[in-house]
């Protein structure tokens, strides 16, 4: 009976989340004005023609945006009735506010050239290889292609010159949050000379249960595995706790600014794919070997911001990035201080 309600809870949190986002997918007021361009050899799971949105604005600063929107890794995950993640184009900037906003109290990235990566891979942006699920159905799951693909397409068309960009931020919600730590190294060579560079993760997870691993498919966990061994940490199938992530991540790009917000009970990431409770989830990320706890190190440029909630992600929408931790910093505010350099700290 308890496994039961379990299921029962994942599935409406994760139909909640997507009627969330096909509401927010409706015609919005966005003040951006975005332009659609097709990147040549890049798809969407259903093999439809994969497209970024650009959104001008001041050349010397650039900011990449990777949508989430949940992963899947078989036929029932992918076309079931309650399917995990998305696979088809998606035409337009959903979100209306929160980082996307050009109004500058209301993002650190309002004046900025905006490159925005819709999510409709179902891999985190981090897959490499077309499925086959239940002998019949494809899925390309393709997303770091054409994450690569499209950087490639952007610079060589000069649509976007990343040479005169001076700052830099990328920033990724949820499944795109896990994909920005793997896609810092894409950008790395295009941004060696910026003053100013920026990882924003918006509810990335890290923290699982230890059946996390045997869920996914062979080819899926290859291209997972191939990305944590770029990021120099090595992927124990054992378990699921993989916030050990962040420190490599720092270390290897200390000259970037990086700074994690994750709510301690998150259902999406507690419930729906981590197999956790919310008690459990809250006490993994507190723990010794946790997210907070590993970024408190006063030396490098890293910080977390961990309220005690069940949120899943922050700087999509005005309401959720005026959301405070315990000590009174609003997630909007942990961007801008991060974004500044003048952050550093551990807010809960």
């Amino acid at each position: 009976m308890e496994n039961f309600q379990f299921r029962a809870q994942a599935r409406r949190a994760v139909a909640g989340f997507f009627v969330v986002l096909l509401l927010a997918m409706a015609p919005a007021h966005a003040q951006r004005q975005w332009t659609k361009i097709d990147i040549p050899g890049a798809r969407c799971g259903d093999g439809s023609q994969y497209q970024v949105l650009l959104s001008p604005g001041d050349p010397r600063k650039i900011a990449f945006e990777l949508m989430g929107g949940g992963a899947c890794w078989s036929f029932a995950t992918c076309f079931g009735p309650t399917p995990l993640a998305w696979l088809h184009r998606i035409p337009n900037v959903y979100e209306k506010d929160g980082f996307v906003s050009d109004d500058p109290a209301r993002s650190p990235a309002a004046d900025y050239t905006m490159i925005y990566f819709p999510y409709c891979t179902g891999d985190a942006h981090l897959g490499d290889h077309v499925a086959t699920y239940a002998g019949f159905a494809k899925v390309h799951h393709q997303g770091k292609r054409n994450f690569e693909l499209a950087i490639e397409n952007l610079q060589q068309t000069r649509q976007v010159n990343f040479k005169q960009a001076d700052r830099v931020i990328l920033y990724g919600q949820s499944a795109g949050a896990l994909g920005a730590f793997f896609h810092i190294f894409t950008l790395k060579p295009y941004f060696e000379h910026a003053t100013s560079k920026v990882l924003l993760a918006d509810a990335p997870g890290l923290h699982f249960g230890d059946g996390l691993w045997k869920k996914f498919s062979p080819e899926l966990l290859r291209d997972f595995e191939a990305g944590f061994k770029r990021a120099g940490f090595s992927l124990d199938r054992s378990h699921g706790n993989i916030a050990g992530l962040i420190p490599a991540v720092c270390r290897l790009f200390s000259d970037w600014n990086v700074g994690v917000l994750q709510g301690s009970r998150d259902v999406v990431m507690s419930r729906v794919f981590g197999e956790l409770s919310p008690d459990e989830h809250e006490q993994m990320i507190y723990g010794p070997g946790g997210l907070y706890q590993l970024t408190l190190d006063p030396h490098d440029r890293c910080a977390a911001w961990v309220p005690s909630t069940a949120t899943h992600m922050f700087l999509e929408l005005d309401s959720t990035a005026k959301m405070t931790t315990a000590d009174g910093k609003s997630a909007m505010d942990f961007a801008f201080d991060t974004v500044a350099g003048t952050g550093g700290q551990n807010h809960r």
